[in-house]
């Protein structure tokens, strides 16, 4: 369990999940020329992976912003377990 934990609250983690909301972001953006804004959440922001296109088929290639929020949301909890920052001294860093 402890060594989930660290795993779990790696920085190496951290950083993909905030390199990876820094190129959805600006590929959202880039698409909203074509897609409109609301297509442009729906298909970046409000799903779990980016999907592709090919002929019958449909294949993931990138995370969406739910699952990079997830990834996120569960990276932070674990560094708070961890660094245990949830006691009263630490409380401002909470």
């Amino acid at each position: 369990m402890n060594r989930l934990l660290n795993i779990l609250s790696s920085f190496k983690i951290a950083l993909f999940g905030l390199i990876g909301y820094l190129v959805i972001i600006f590929w959202g953006t880039l698409a909203q020329v074509n897609l409109g804004i609301y297509h442009v959440q729906k298909i970046f922001f409000g799903s779990f992976f980016i999907w592709s296109d090919f002929d019958r088929f449909s294949i993931p290639i990138f995370p969406g912003g739910r699952l990079l929020g997830l990834i996120l949301i569960v990276n932070l909890i674990s560094v708070t377990i961890t660094r245990r920052l949830y006691r009263f001294k630490k409380l401002g860093l909470l």
